[in-house]
């Protein structure tokens, strides 16, 4: 009908009224622009007007623009309803119940509401006196009609906050009323009492209108008159009956408008009554204290559904937004409450309350840059945000943590005289010009005073103005005494004491707190961190938690004991714990049902009883149909990650295929993300499953192609873009939103964006796309620029392609997003240590004579320099330290400032203190590389007794034990297929490799493989050698691009005597090192060309040997290999001096331990007739092996000789 060319009015009011109701606020704008383009007559435009002005309200605010609507309309009443004042009266009341927001806080502050919605409640009161005059002027003074008008005067009065005008008011409504019709203006006088905290004689008058109220027929009042009872009961101490009256309270309104339509629905919710019910089950929530639970108790979840109702058919009341977050994070749901503050940020810029609710919460989560940016955003919206006592208490938080505690302190010092803050204190007046919150500026509620004082407490500690803090907390704990905010003080108190090393004192002070105090619960748990964060009491820790049971058995107080004792690990005494919450659990709500299935199951897998855990979550499945689907999902996806760790893989895909069957709403964002998360995991379980039936792939995961997998990912893509675009956010292009929509969308961008890490992982590293991974990357990084996975894998993959700058810019980026990331800030230090040594071999070509010193360079000293900060950051940072010692090894300077490093550590240990198993494995690395193995298998051997280096402590082990002589594996000389093998060198890597394979999750990786293959290379049987090397082409025909297959290969045809074939194979390594060079087979390629050098030089080819050898020694500078082969060329070539300079820098960098070595020294230093180096070689030598073949007869002997003609 309303549609219809013949345009029929009623139809299209009932139609816009109907669209308000669903929340259609885009069809209600349509529908009334509609209809005000049509020929309307003056009811019309009435209509029309009330319509436009709740559509309004419901969607922007209260405003000046509300409050000029209602006069207009209010004119137009006038003008065409002269003598109908009811009209107008409804009209006025349905207004002020909409805008008239209260402000959260305790009864007596209910009256106060901002000052947007003043202006229109003004504006409602002008117009409820002209209907009084109106209704004066027909009726007379005295009638029912002018007391309801008078009444609701009253009520308009009481919504502004000034009680005393509101009882005038109601008290001349009962004296124009007749005879039962002053109950409305009796109730109203209540109300001013309660205002004004005169509870008893409000207690009083609710008992007298009890039997009044039962007799009326106007059972409506009912939920007014719960309310009230409630808020006596509260003051009174009776929580039990507040609650129960609170509930019936609320049944009854909510009944009241759920069956009403139209104008009457908006006058029956009356968002103004609501606000109140909402803010009395939060305070009576935080009164109570009797659960400890984070996340608040019942009372505060009925708050929230109720102010979720009102912001449901209101989304423009800005206070029920702020109400509505702040409770959301007293429920532990942080997330939600920056969702809720960014909408309304984005709604309306100038809500400057909303910027400082965003500061405090990113300020509380450590994120002091973005706390910052948002309180300037403030400022700049508006300039007396900064007399506002909150952006000084969050204002301070950022500066604390920039260390500028005296500009901090000298904040709070004026915040805290502010009007407002002091109310029980206040030692002078404010002098005049003094920052003050008027009635029109920011309310502060009781948890922010509470705030500021916290804040001023730790910042005078933090000055170490030990005396003033005192006096602060004496004067916070005077301002909150008897009420919720008071353990929050004592706590502060308690924090300061602790930092001070007073840890005693602190407990004393929360110890006070008697059982019938309404903070106990709260204190007893402060207590319990004290013991364990600071006394490591763990038995007294779990106690406070038990006393707190006690106290209260309830389901949170016994699930919040059980997670005490998972914490200290002792998951049976936490199962018993989570048992009794069940028991007690008589509710029925699920939510608490399906946690706590959760927890023991978790429990049981602490305990190793699998089959326990599985078998609780398969009792909750069996009650599906009382489980929600949301819940139901998560214990799915818990019970498939659980198989997922106990290698089920079968079980696990069964399991997620069961959940991914049932049907899900895909307009909802929270079903979404669970079936994204879900193929997540289905592609997880199709790898491992994959890997596990391969023998080695599970490292390597090279070649071996995976459809299932791929195919999961691709349907939680497809589902990830979907979603994005609901949202208005294009994959793959970049976004003109600024910081503030992103929040809105985050969660769903940062999981899409997990969507596309992992995608890029399995092209990168299944099916070798490297391209494709990288752009898979970067359209994660889009998605959430801080994906610290993503950052690392993209610079991985730059470094692997040679493009070193990108490399860096790329981990410069991700050590701003996390300055303490090891990994980067290795890999960093590393690009930084390949650009020195580039920048040196340009500018001084590796002279030994004339070039610059590698030390001495910008870039290394820049290198070292970065080494050096995190290792006086974090002096057992042996990470950093084996790092450092790489890089000394690359630039050659290991045997020069090796040790010094090493020292430093040491002496970062306590005297008496054994040396950790970091610092022996760096010792261990050190030893090894100064061609030291005895020393550095001890090394090794003592720091494998750790888990976090026993694989790499291992890998090097063997590592000594094929290859004692380092050079032994990249030369034709190590490689005599005639040579006696050490049999008991290659059983000892032999079993190593079999303990590493047994007790590591990652079995015979292609790694194992190789080293396992070699030392039955090194045996020199023919048939061992044979399936040795069948072995490794097998493993190569896996991954044709695992170049230390490809060198155990060359190695074993060496040891064939297939010099030819070794040679080929040797150069598909170089060409892999050209085409695709991988940063971690930069051993592997040294060794490759060393040997391939070797054969080169037994050719007689000495410009191709030449080449590789300083492609070697360029790569890792301490390569005494690479020098000695150069030298030995020279010596071909008759070039003694160059010869014997080379073989000088060999011999230092094999520490002078090298007796072959030695002796071509002194044999090119006599050729060169230097006859004295000479003797003192060869003396240096047979220090080593006294016995060493020749060197007396043909070298000593003859220096001798020399020297004397």
């Amino acid at each position: 009908m309303a549609t219809h060319e013949n345009w029929f009015p009623a139809a299209a009011h009932s139609q816009a009224w109907a669209s308000l109701l669903a929340s259609e606020f885009d069809q209600a704008r349509d529908v009334i622009e509609r209809a005000k383009a049509q020929q309307l007559t003056a009811a019309d435009e009435i209509e029309l007007g009330k319509l436009s002005v709740v559509l309004t309200v419901a969607t922007e605010g209260p405003s000046m623009k509300v409050a000029q609507s209602v006069q207009r309309v209010q004119e137009l009443l006038l003008q065409q309803e002269p003598n109908n004042s009811r009209i107008l009266l409804s009209f006025a009341s349905l207004i002020a119940r909409l805008c008239a927001t209260p402000t959260a806080g305790t009864a007596s502050e209910y009256g106060s509401s901002p000052s947007r919605g003043r202006r229109v409640v003004e504006a409602c009161i002008q117009a409820s006196l002209a209907a009084l005059k109106c209704a004066e002027d027909v009726d007379g003074h005295e009638s029912s009609y002018v007391g309801a008008c008078l009444t609701q005067l009253g009520y308009q009065k009481l919504m502004m906050g000034r009680a005393d005008e509101a009882t005038e008011y109601f008290n001349r409504a009962m004296a124009a009323s007749s005879e039962g019709s002053e109950v409305d203006a009796l109730y109203g006088t209540i109300w001013c009492c309660i205002a004004s905290d005169n509870f008893q004689e409000a207690s009083e008058q609710l008992d007298l209108l009890t039997e009044v109220a039962a007799s009326s027929s106007r059972s409506g009042k009912s939920a007014e008159v719960a309310y009230l009872r409630s808020i006596i009961a509260h003051h009174e101490g009776h929580r039990e009956q507040a609650v129960s009256s609170l509930n019936e309270g609320l049944t009854y309104h909510l009944t009241r408008f759920k069956h009403s339509t139209g104008h009457d629905f908006y006058h029956h919710l009356n968002p103004y009554f609501m606000a109140m019910l909402a803010y009395q089950y939060i305070t009576l929530d935080a009164s109570s204290q009797k659960e400890a639970s984070a996340g608040g108790g019942t009372n505060l979840a009925r708050g929230v559904k109720v102010l979720e109702t009102v912001s449901r058919f209101m989304p423009g009341l800005f206070p029920i937004r702020m109400a509505l977050a702040q409770a959301n994070i007293d429920m532990g749901s942080p997330d939600k409450a920056l969702r809720l503050l960014a909408q309304s940020v984005r709604a309306d810029p100038t809500q400057v309350e909303a910027y400082i609710r965003l500061a405090r919460l990113y300020a509380q989560q450590d994120q002091h840059v973005t706390a910052a940016k948002y309180l300037e955003q403030g400022f700049a919206q508006d300039f007396a945000i900064r007399q506002h006592p909150l952006y000084a208490a969050v204002r301070t938080e950022v500066l604390m943590a920039e260390n500028k505690i005296d500009e901090a302190i000298k904040l709070l010092r004026e915040a805290i005289e502010v009007e407002g803050v002091r109310q029980r204190t206040r030692r002078r007046s404010p002098r005049k010009g003094s920052p003050n919150v008027s009635p029109d500026g920011l309310h502060i509620t009781l948890k922010d005073r509470s705030m500021v004082f916290c804040t001023f407490i730790k910042a005078l500690a933090a000055g170490d103005l030990v005396g003033e803090a005192k006096q602060a907390q004496e004067d916070a704990l005077a301002e909150f005494t008897g009420t919720p905010e008071e353990v929050t003080i004592i706590v502060a108190g308690a924090d300061v004491a602790v930092k001070r090393g007073d840890v005693d004192e602190a407990l004393a002070a929360l110890g006070r707190i008697p059982t019938t105090s309404a903070t106990y619960v709260r204190a007893r748990l402060t207590m319990g961190d004290i013991y364990k964060k600071h006394k490591k009491d763990r038995k007294s820790y779990a106690q406070c938690y038990t006393d707190v049971c006690d106290h209260q058995p309830s389901v949170v107080n016994f699930s919040l004991l059980g997670d005490a004792y998972l914490s200290i690990q002792e998951p049976l005494l936490a199962i018993e714990a989570f048992e009794n919450a069940r028991r007690l659990d008589k509710s029925g709500k699920v939510d608490h049902n399906h946690n706590l299935v959760k927890k023991i199951g978790r429990a049981w897998v602490q305990v190793h009883d699998y089959e326990k855990a599985i078998d609780y979550y398969k009792t909750a499945f069996k009650r599906a149909d009382s489980i929600p689907a949301a819940t139901c999902s998560d214990l799915r996806r818990d019970l498939a990650r659980l198989y997922l760790d106990l290698r089920r893989y079968q079980d696990c895909i069964q399991e997620i295929h069961r959940h991914l069957a049932v049907p899900h709403d895909e307009a909802t964002v929270d079903q979404v993300t669970d079936r994204i998360r879900s193929y997540l995991l289905l592609s997880e379980a199709h790898q491992k499953h994959h890997d596990s039936r391969i023998p080695g792939q599970h490292a390597a995961r090279a070649g071996q192609l995976i459809p299932q997998s791929l195919d999961a990912l691709k349907e939680a893509k497809e589902l990830a873009v979907k979603a994005l675009a609901a949202v208005g956010v294009v994959v793959g292009k970049k976004s003109g939103t600024g910081d503030d929509e992103d929040a809105d969308v985050m969660p769903l961008k940062k999981l899409a964006g997990d969507v596309h890490y992992q995608l890029g992982c399995y092209l990168e590293h299944r099916e070798h796309n490297f391209d494709a991974a990288v752009g898979q990357y970067t359209t994660a990084l889009e998605l959430d620029e801080g994906k610290e996975d993503a950052l690392m894998a993209l610079a991985r993959l730059r470094l692997a392609r040679g493009e070193i700058d990108s490399c860096e810019r790329t981990l410069r980026a991700l050590l701003r997003v996390n300055k303490d990331h090891e990994d980067a800030d290795m890999m960093l230090a590393s690009v930084m240590a390949s650009k020195a040594q580039k920048a040196l071999a340009a500018s001084s070509g590796y002279s030994t004579e004339e070039g610059i010193p590698i030390e001495a360079t910008d870039e290394f000293k820049a290198v070292v320099g970065h080494y050096k900060e995190m290792l006086d950051k974090d002096p057992s940072n042996f990470k950093a330290l084996g790092q450092l010692l790489l890089l000394l090894r690359k630039t050659g300077r290991l045997a020069h400032l090796g040790p010094k490093y090493l020292e430093k550590a040491a002496n970062s240990i306590a005297k008496g203190v054994d040396a950790p198993p970091g610092l022996r494995f760096c010792r261990g690395m050190l030893s090894r590389w100064l061609n030291q193995p005895q020393e550095a298998i001890v090394e090794f051997n003592a720091s494998r007794k750790d888990v976090e280096y026993r694989g790499d402590a291992i890998m090097h082990m063997i590592e000594i034990y094929l290859f004692p002589d380092a050079s032994d594996g990249c030369s034709l000389e190590g490689l005599d297929p005639t040579g006696s093998p050490v049999m008991t060198n290659i059983a000892e890597a032999k079993d190593l490799c079999r303990e590493i394979a047994e007790r590591g999750r990652q079995g015979w990786s292609p790694k194992l493989r190789v080293l396992r293959s070699q030392a039955d290379l090194l045996t020199r049987n023919k048939a061992t050698v044979d399936a040795a090397l069948n072995d490794l082409m097998a493993l190569f025909n896996e991954s044709r691009a695992y170049v230390p297959a490809l060198l155990a290969i060359s190695q074993g045809l060496v040891l064939s005597k297939q010099n030819s074939k070794a040679r080929n194979q040797l150069k598909r390594i170089c060409e892999f090192a050209v085409n695709s060079y991988n940063p971690d087979f930069a051993d592997d390629f040294e060794k490759a060309w060393l040997l391939l050098a070797d054969l080169y030089i037994s050719s007689g080819k000495y410009d191709l040997a030449t080449k590789l050898c300083v492609q070697a020694r360029d790569q890792n500078q301490s390569c005494g290999r690479a020098w000695e082969l150069l030298g030995l060329i020279y010596e071909k070539e008759q070039a003694y001096k160059d010869a014997a300079l080379h073989y000088q820098k060999a011999w230092e960098l094999f520490c002078e331990r090298r007796a072959a070595v030695g002796y071509r020294l002194a044999f090119n230093f006599l050729k060169a007739r230097r006859y004295v180096d000479s003797i003192r070689i060869c003396h240096k030598v047979l220090a080593l092996d006294e016995h060493y073949p020749r060197i007396r007869r043909d070298i000593l002997d003859k220096a001798r000789s020399y020297l004397r003609l």
